[in-house]
């Protein structure tokens, strides 16, 4: 009789109940759980005594070469009984199957060269052991091995051919280029690559409630409904203060107006309610407003208020006070979709050092300074979720939405120059913030409390740049470089996975994560062969570890 796997790993153990769970296990006697570490003792305990002889095994070591610690009802057998112990060292044994010949072979792959392992392969397939095409595909993970085992970059690494780029990626399918994807690619080709190439994308979640995409759409569409409802003409500003009352029912009206269009009818489950409630309250008054909530007011304001109501708030309090007023909303530049305000039919043709850069995009707010000359211009974003790109990470080579909308704007628009740009945010429930992400320069924002405001942006802490001249250099040459050499990385087939370090490239959370091969451990590796072969592949300035201060000017 043979015992086999007494550690204490293998050995059955009671498992710990959680907390949460405790109290139904502990409601009624039919409920408790199973103590499994008791019933192994006790039947191991009726198989010792109901036998002669028994031989009780324990391996010395684990797959990975860590040594196993036995069991405890092993070492309390030590102290009771006896017990005469035998160490069976490993021996080398003839092969009983064909997966014994397999595991040999696997053994010596990589101690063995080249030509030493295709004639044990060749061996194998003459014995019967492993087919040819067993054969084929371990010559192929050897050859695929060896080219991933080194920084250098090599088809296994992504790398297309520009010929075979123009028959799957051709040029009619990724131009225009858009923002979005452009900052795909410039955290991680493979990724690009994947969604981009290949079109595999990542299952849409089956829910009753609207996504996180259909509830961002909604808030992008309210807003810009609202500003438009508030213009005399197509291209006329609005100012984004005024009456509070009269803009909260406007606002409302445009809100309610859009909810049917834009949600279906078998959203509205309680988690859909609450999550309107989140964004209404509060908007005009309850016999207008179904989800207005709590109808008691503080210091004459509802006591609940929602997102919409918080952002006319924040409209009055620091958009207003600035020299910059809204313009146009969702502008659209060339043809991603047709929605928006049309700024230009065609996409704007960014000149980059890799030749010209078709962009496309709808820009959600474009605000301009009057009696400017040229009119200094603001782009804005806005953003619905949580997670909200930096001032670095557009400096870092990691952002490019509010540069490239920077040179799109002024592309389309005549007499134009965008003096600043940044990310509004607009979360639900409460989240409101116009200085989000701030790209300008020191000239062109003051600090958000001041009373009295001479600049089109408001700023919390001190910009990057500390005069508008090093703004523009940013935009109009550094910005560029980045766009063509993204381009062109994207053109010559460069597909590699990320050069970033796992957490600035998100790689915890990429729907790719599975059948990704990115080994961060030689990024620094790749970054330098890379340069040394002159490849056009996009390095992040962020990848790099350089000083901002010594790459991008600040005066």
């Amino acid at each position: 009789m043979y015992v086999l796997g007494l550690t204490s790993t293998h050995f059955p153990s009671k498992t710990e109940q959680t907390a949460f769970a405790r109290p139904i296990y502990e409601a009624h006697r039919d409920f408790e759980q199973t103590d499994v570490s008791a019933e192994a003792r006790y039947h191991l305990s009726i198989l010792l005594g109901s036998v002669a002889s028994i031989h009780l095994s324990i391996p010395q070591k684990s797959v990975s070469g860590e040594p196993h610690v036995e069991a405890d009802i092993l070492t309390e057998l030590r102290r009771l009984v006896d017990l005469s112990e035998v160490t069976i060292e490993p021996a080398n044994s003839e092969p009983g199957c064909q997966e014994d010949v397999q595991r040999v072979i696997g053994k010596v792959l990589p101690e063995k060269s080249e030509a030493r392992v295709h004639d044990l392969l060749t061996e194998a397939v003459e014995a019967g052991s492993v087919s040819t095409a067993q054969q084929a595909r371990i010559q192929a993970g050897i050859a695929c091995a060896a080219a991933r085992a080194g920084p250098e970059l090599t088809p296994y690494d992504g790398q297309l051919t520009e010929e075979t780029v123009s028959k799957i990626h051709t040029k009619l399918n990724r131009e225009p280029y858009s923002p979005s994807r452009l900052e795909t690619y410039a955290v991680c080709g493979f990724k690009y690559y994947m969604r981009r190439v290949l079109g595999i994308e990542a299952p849409n979640r089956l829910t009753r409630e609207p996504d996180a995409s259909d509830r961002g759409s909604y808030i992008h569409g309210v807003l810009e409904h609202y500003y438009l409802s508030l213009q005399t003409g197509d291209s006329d500003s609005v100012h984004p203060g005024d009456d509070f009352e009269t803009r909260q029912q406007q606002l409302l009206d445009t809100a309610l107006e859009r909810l049917d269009k834009a949600f279906d009818a078998r959203a509205q489950t309680a988690f859909q309610e609450e999550w309107l409630i989140s964004v209404l309250a509060g908007l005009g008054t309850p016999d207008t407003n179904p989800y207005y909530e709590p109808h008691e007011t503080q210091a004459g304001r509802p006591i609940s208020r929602g997102l919409f109501y918080r952002f006319l708030d924040h409209e009055a309090e620091e958009p207003a006070k600035t020299t910059a007023r809204p313009t146009w909303f969702e502008g659209r530049i060339g043809n991603p979709y047709d929605a928006g305000t049309p700024l230009s039919d065609d996409p704007a043709e960014i000149e980059t050092s890799h030749g010209p850069v078709p962009i496309h995009g709808l820009i959600d707010r474009v605000e301009t300074v009057p009696g400017t000359d040229p009119t200094q211009v603001v782009v804005r974003d806005y953003k619905t979720g949580s997670s909200i790109p930096s001032e670095t990470d557009a400096l870092n080579g990691l952002k490019f939405q509010l540069q490239l909308y920077a040179l799109m704007a002024e592309e389309a628009l005549d007499d134009v120059e965008v003096v600043g740009g940044a990310y509004y945010q607009v979360s639900p429930p409460s989240s409101v913030n116009s200085r989000s992400g701030l790209l300008t320069s020191q000239e062109m924002a003051v600090y958000h409390g001041s009373d009295d405001v001479d600049t089109p942006l408001l700023r919390h802490s001190y910009p990057y740049f500390e005069t508008h001249q090093a703004f523009r250099r940013f935009i109009e040459e550094t910005s560029p470089q980045r766009l063509g050499d993204l381009a062109a990385g994207i053109a010559e087939g460069r597909f590699h996975p990320t050069v970033l370090d796992p957490s600035d490239a998100g790689c915890r959370y990429c729907d790719y994560a599975h059948v990704c091969d990115v080994r961060s451990h030689q990024r620094k590796n790749v970054i330098e062969a890379i340069d040394d072969m002159g490849a056009s592949a996009y390095v992040p300035l962020k990848a790099r570890g350089h000083d901002l201060e010594d790459v991008v000017e600040v005066e």
